[in-house]
């Protein structure tokens, strides 16, 4: 039957460490204390080894490359959006300056058309001053005109 205890205990003693132990020689010193160097770092080593450290890299890579195409992105997205933006801001100068330009003209054609407006209103009042008058005035008026080397004054124009 296997126990769970090791093969180097011996009568339930554990192995003698090698600073227990005295050795004889300083070699052997040497060679023990560089021997438990070497497994040091050879046990260093085991555990600073990473087997997805090239995964870890190309993710690494992914990851920069992710990003750096994506704040490509977003400075066209930027730039795109700016152009959009100052157009918008022209077409909307255009507007109001089209606008204030309208409103000028408006204004001078409305200037033009009450003067004209007024120069017909006193034409008018002119003539109804003169459509005031007495009737007499005007007959006698007509009465010349039509008395004067009239060859038709005497014609019947409703019996033709």
């Amino acid at each position: 039957m296997r126990t769970n205890k090791p093969d180097f205990f011996w009568d339930n003693e554990p192995f003698p460490e090698g600073s227990e132990k005295a050795h004889n020689t300083p070699e052997e010193n040497d060679f023990i204390r560089s021997y438990r160097e070497m497994i040091r770092g050879e046990q260093t080593r085991k555990a600073a080894f990473d087997p997805f450290e090239k995964l870890k890299k190309e993710q690494r890579k992914r990851t920069l490359i992710t990003r750096r195409v994506l704040s490509y992105a977003a400075s066209v997205v930027i730039a795109v959006s700016l152009f959009f933006a100052f157009q918008h801001h022209q077409h909307r100068k255009a507007q109001t300056q089209e606008l204030a330009e309208l409103q000028k003209n408006t204004s001078q054609a409305l200037l033009y058309f009450s003067k004209e407006l007024n120069a017909c209103l006193t034409q008018l009042e002119d003539a109804q001053k003169k459509m005031g008058e007495p009737v007499t005035s005007i007959q006698a008026l007509k009465n010349i005109n039509i008395n004067k080397n009239n060859p038709f004054k005497n014609i019947n124009f409703n019996q033709l």
